[in-house]
């Protein structure tokens, strides 16, 4: 039984409202140790005050599920007209501009920025091909040119012509296997080859090219530097970085259904466990976040990660409404 059931005396509006209060404060992904035990402390002290927050977080994730929604129907909506004169299929660009004219509000904020990753943004909702969590497929771009695409990944289709096929990795990680030249846009820049293999990861804006077969050409900012198999090279706003030495064993575990981790911080292995799973896993104690990891975990499995790191590193979680986990 909870510690003094008389504690549920609180109005259900008061409850209701400190639940929101930590419903936030979860999503905002801002919380340390401190908060964390007195979230434990706060639902502890009743089944009203566990049952509110519950609720609450149900609330949420439907407002947000909504959001997107309307969202969408708006960017549909918007292209009525641009259809009409158009005979050819929107872009990505078409129907992001739609729905970035249309008057939204919150909704299509809330839309194109998810806290959390917790839903896709409107530019994925657009797009081509999409994975959902812990979902992988591959689709055949031409007959020479197969791409095979990883967890909450999506990709737009530029060109299918024989010439020089072209896709757009608007977020997520692919790897690329071509027997003709192929072009993948990301962010600011992109990957090519004319006969070879690769990987691509686009984290909001901060991009990896992996060489796995052949030669690999990655460009940005107007600077343009080849890769052989096993090296990587990273590129942002500031441009492309230097190529390093890569283990592709490690790299590309997930198209074998695995993470491996050498070495690895805690807090990233962690951020890499979260986009594989429902939900989130919040790392509350920052002293563990640069602990090295040496493991593997099946994707089939993911589930069973967090409470293997636990074991490991002696610490506590704490399982609250859709799919929150407090680590540490």
């Amino acid at each position: 039984m909870h510690k003094a059931e008389e504690e549920t005396s609180a109005p259900a509006e008061e409850l209701m409202r400190e639940a929101q209060h930590w419903v936030a404060r979860i999503h905002s992904q801002e919380v340390d140790r401190a908060e964390a035990d007195a979230l434990k402390r706060w639902l502890s002290r009743s089944a009203a005050h566990e049952k509110a927050f519950a609720e609450m977080n149900l609330r949420w994730s439907a407002f947000h599920a909504a959001a997107v929604n309307v969202a969408a129907k708006s960017a549909v909506q918007s292209q009525s007209s641009i259809r009409a004169e158009r005979s050819r299929r929107p872009d990505r660009r078409m129907l992001l501009g739609g729905a970035l004219a249309a008057s939204v509000g919150g909704a299509l904020y809330l839309a194109s920025y998810p806290p959390l990753q917790l839903w896709p943004s409107l530019g994925e909702f657009a797009a081509d091909y999409r994975t959902e969590t812990g979902q992988r497929r591959q689709f055949a771009l031409t007959e020479t040119v197969s791409v095979e695409m990883n967890t909450r990944t999506s990709v737009s289709v530029r060109s299918s012509a024989p010439a020089v096929a072209s896709i757009e990795l608007i977020s997520g990680e692919v790897a690329v296997t071509a027997k003709s030249p192929v072009a993948v846009v990301a962010a600011n820049g992109r990957a090519r080859t004319d006969h070879g293999a690769f990987g691509l990861r686009n984290d909001g804006g901060k991009v990896s090219v992996n060489c796995i077969e052949g030669e690999i050409y990655a460009s940005c900012g107007g600077n343009e530097m080849m890769l052989r198999p096993g090296q990587r090279v990273d590129y942002d706003r500031r441009g492309l970085q230097d190529v390093k030495n890569i283990d592709m064993v490690t790299a590309e575990a997930w198209r074998r259904g695995l993470l491996v981790f050498v070495d690895t911080p805690l807090s990233q292995v962690i951020a890499e466990i979260n986009r594989y799973r429902h939900g989130h896993v919040i790392l509350v104690d920052q002293v563990l976040s640069a602990l090295p990891v040496d493991a593997t975990f099946r994707l089939d499995r993911i589930d069973d990660a967090v409470p293997r790191l636990a074991d490991v590193f002696g610490a506590k979680i704490r399982s609250l409404p859709g799919g929150i986990v407090l680590f540490g």
